[in-house]
């Protein structure tokens, strides 16, 4: 019977996950850290797919502060795959702002669980900082990473005496390393990628939100819906319909292709050739008369 009840309490967070506005959606993700929704269709620009069939939800968002931003929330489960961040570098601390946002809005929604991969790449061209990010914000490693990490602190003991000296053998973790001087500058030097999780419920708050006195569930009141969300949530539909298109054309095999996106598909076979240029057409005036869409989606929409 406690099953059953567990069961029936996660089908109807799954549904109510679905039934949130993008507006709702979009608070889940950290994006108003950094913008107000009036930025939206101006600034700042988005995109969701909500695929039922996978219980997934993917969004996708660029600004002029965030280069490009994707998270996944998987409502099967009730958790956040944050799958990447790029900053633009117009905005110091942008990370700790999406960090704030998401983390507050997601624990009063609900949600159980963040989860991320913690890059590394010193790349000039493509600098990935991840792997120090997420540790200084208190995520912690999978078990595989959390043994390569104390092997890693085991091999530099001797450049962390005073540190491991006031741990008195207590638990390490990457984020109690990023505290330390000497541990920090260790781990920006030599540190490596990870992937990990924050969890938000409320015996496992973050100890950096506990050294920060923020109290998740508390911190935020969330936002109404703005005026124009109608508006602006059809052309979000627009730019998957067109996302969903330029996949099909480029015979990109979609595994998790739900049925909504099957009949945008279905119903863009049904057309004669005639009807695909004009459709084509208007597709294009209404996604390209701005500039800025066709510069951040030039790859994904190859097929236009």
């Amino acid at each position: 019977m406690a099953n059953k009840i567990k069961l029936s309490a996660l089908e109807r967070l799954r549904e109510q996950l679905f039934s949130y506005s993008d507006h709702t959606i979009l608070q889940l993700t950290g994006f108003y850290g950094v913008h107000k929704p009036e930025d939206i269709g101006r600034t700042a620009f988005y995109y969701i797919q909500r695929r039922k069939n996978t219980g997934k939800i993917i969004v996708y968002f660029y600004s002029d502060l965030i280069r490009e931003c994707q998270r996944v929330i998987c409502a099967n489960n009730n958790h956040i795959k944050n799958e990447l961040l790029l900053s633009s570098g117009k905005m110091r601390n942008i990370s700790q702002a999406i960090f704030n946002s998401q983390t507050c809005y997601a624990a009063a929604l609900g949600i159980d669980k963040i989860i991320i991969k913690a890059y590394r790449n010193d790349d000039e061209e493509e600098k990935w900082i991840g792997y120090y990010v997420w540790g200084k914000y208190a995520y912690r490693m999978y078990p595989m990473f959390k043994e390569k990490f104390i092997k890693f602190i085991d091999q530099h003991r001797h450049l962390l005496g005073n540190f491991l000296a006031n741990r008195n053998n207590s638990e390490i973790t990457l984020y109690h390393l990023l505290s330390d001087k000497e541990g920090k500058q260790l781990w920006l030097n030599k540190g490596f990628s990870w992937w990990g999780y924050l969890n938000l419920r409320p015996a496992s708050v973050s100890p950096f939100f506990r050294d920060c006195n923020l109290h998740l569930g508390n911190y935020v009141t969330l936002l109404p819906d703005y005026p124009n969300a109608p508006e602006i949530e059809a052309r979000s539909r627009l730019i998957h319909e067109i996302s969903v298109l330029a996949r099909y054309k480029d015979n990109v095999e979609d595994l998790e292709r739900d049925r909504e996106d099957q009949e945008i598909i279905e119903q863009y076979q049904s057309l004669n050739d005639k009807e695909r240029i004009e459709y084509d057409n208007y597709l294009k005036n209404k996604f390209f008369s701005r500039p800025s869409f066709q510069l951040s989606y030039r790859q994904c929409l190859s097929g236009y």
